[in-house]
């Protein structure tokens, strides 16, 4: 599916994803991106599509890269370190690129291969940049002392949230969703791995500021690397937030509730940003194949008769 240059890939991603018709036909195998390098800067400036456009993206392809100075292509890759530095980039001449290169590339891939969750998440480049920072502490994994969230450029940052134990998939979902709803104009992503009580098989979560994108059940869990240890994290890269605010969303991350006090609760947010994760079918990545059980009934009206469609 090729898209408009400003269009919004959420809603499209979102359809594949979460739509039962759509799903049991067709796959999302991945988002790629083509970045102009000669405009990239002023349009992630200007327009918020652009950024979602590269904050979704599995792979970036590069273009007109001949015709900006070193000065600004440094820019730019400090710009996309920010908004997804898990994403691979390629530097694309003359439109040349090998098909093999951006196919089988996303985090719904089917090829009957488990996903690289710590590459998508961009994890090793993040704690390499909190290693070598020195401004909000935050924690990262279990270590004794705290190590610091990095400042990417003016007014824009990260932090990470671990959980040490299992959460509740609905009250997740409630706090994560009013989070999204509160200061989704200030975050540019949040990735994460959830351990869900009850399950398990963690799910991949990934929001791109105030839209929620569908969750992702993976067969099990990395067998090596920073989660081995089972325990949950988001990557949060954000925009000028105040410590008061960072506090602010990890406190009503570490004190969920329980699912049934969310379910209630819920009822009375119909608009919440991650109302898809609460009654949604969640596909399993890994086993070569999504598959949808059910039917799909719909109500239609012939000759002045009421009939089912199935």
């Amino acid at each position: 599916i090729e898209t408009t240059g400003l269009a919004d890939p959420v809603p499209v991603v979102y359809t594949l994803m979460e739509e039962r018709f759509v799903a049991a036909r067709y796959v999302c195998d991945g988002v790629v991106t083509v970045v102009d390098a000669s405009h990239a800067l002023m349009q992630l400036e200007r327009h918020r599509e652009a950024v979602r456009q590269v904050a979704m993206a599995d792979r970036l392809l590069l273009t007109k890269c001949d015709l900006v100075d070193g000065r600004v292509r440094s820019a730019l890759d400090a710009r996309l370190d920010v908004v997804n530095p898990g994403a691979v980039r390629i530097e694309v001449r003359q439109g040349r690129i090998e098909p093999a290169e951006i196919f089988s590339s996303g985090i719904y891939t089917t090829e009957g291969k488990l996903p690289d969750v710590v590459a998508w998440m961009g994890e090793e480049q993040l704690r390499n940049a909190i290693a070598q920072s020195s401004t909000a502490a935050v924690t990262w994994r279990r270590k004794a002392a705290p190590v610091f969230a990095p400042r990417h450029d003016a007014g824009v940052g990260s932090f990470v949230v671990d959980f040490d134990d299992p959460v509740p998939w609905a009250g997740f979902s409630l706090v994560m969703g009013r989070i999204l709803r509160k200061h989704g104009a200030d975050i540019l992503r949040v990735k994460g791995l959830i351990n869900v009580a009850g399950d398990p098989q963690p799910r991949v979560v990934h929001c791109v500021q105030d839209v929620a994108y569908p969750a992702l059940r993976l067969e099990r869990w990395p067998a090596s690397g920073p989660f081995e240890d089972h325990r949950g994290r988001l990557v949060f890269i954000v925009r000028v937030l105040s410590p008061e605010i960072e506090d602010g969303i990890r406190h009503a991350l570490a004190t969920l509730p329980g699912d049934g006090v969310a379910a209630r609760e819920s009822v009375g947010e119909p608009f919440l940003p991650t109302r898809c994760w609460l009654g949604q079918f969640l596909p399993v990545a890994g086993k070569g194949a999504i598959e949808v059980a059910g039917w799909v009934v719909q109500a239609k009206r012939l000759g002045g008769r009421s009939m089912a469609s199935i």
